[in-house]
């Protein structure tokens, strides 16, 4: 319950400071300079509660699950820091590294707890993804002159396979898909922050295998 409180203020103060920081670091960067000139220095009373009414409804979500205490302490976890990536890109168009690192440090002592014998295949797993993404995105940079995959989406799916298998990074990567497909049909916009849709993804699947299970 500590962690529940704790949580939602951690996630809201760095909603708003982790972006500035960001900008900061990489002022050099015109593209960003150019789409961000200024960005806001507290949330709107609306965003505030819309953060809050979902971040108290995956907690409950984790809560009622009949997992180990250590599955629902790292839930809790995995949703806080999805959630703030999330919140930061959606309103900057970037996914801070620093969430995927604790995302990944996170999962590894998750899976030392609990499987530690397959800790050395989830961080090979990790690394080959990230080698992937990132070759592919050169390819794609090749042909067509724009980025398949930011590069915090890339640190983030590698991060997570420090908890999930290829395959469920794969069907995760399927359904932010099929809902960024949606909300560029809906907008009828050719470029779509994909975080979000990624956090959804991954998080929807990592709660979704336990509750169908």
């Amino acid at each position: 319950a500590l962690l529940i409180l704790a949580g939602l203020p951690l996630i809201l103060r760095f909603a708003v400071s982790m972006p500035r920081q960001l900008v900061a670091d990489i002022y050099t960067d015109q593209r960003i300079l150019r789409r961000e000139p200024k960005l806001p220095k507290a949330l709107s009373p609306m965003a505030v509660f819309l953060i809050t009414t979902l971040w108290m409804g995956l907690n409950l979500t984790i809560s009622i699950q009949s997992q180990s205490t250590v599955w629902q302490l790292f839930s809790i976890c995995f949703a806080g820091c999805l959630l703030l990536g999330a919140v930061i890109d959606q309103r900057t168009g970037l996914l801070p590294f620093q969430v995927s690192i604790w995302i990944g440090l996170s999962g590894l002592l998750y899976q030392s707890l609990e499987a530690p014998e397959r800790l050395t295949e989830h961080l090979i797993t990790g690394i080959l993804v990230y080698l992937a993404l990132v070759g592919l995105n050169q390819l794609v940079f090749w042909w067509r002159r724009q980025q398949m995959l930011g590069g915090g989406d890339v640190v983030l799916l590698a991060a997570t396979c420090t908890v999930l298998t290829l395959d469920d990074v794969l069907w995760a990567l399927l359904i932010a898909t099929c809902t960024g497909a949606l909300e560029g049909r809906l907008r009828r916009a050719s470029v779509i922050r994909f975080g979000p849709h990624l956090a959804f993804g991954i998080l929807s699947y990592w709660l979704g295998r336990v509750m169908l299970a």
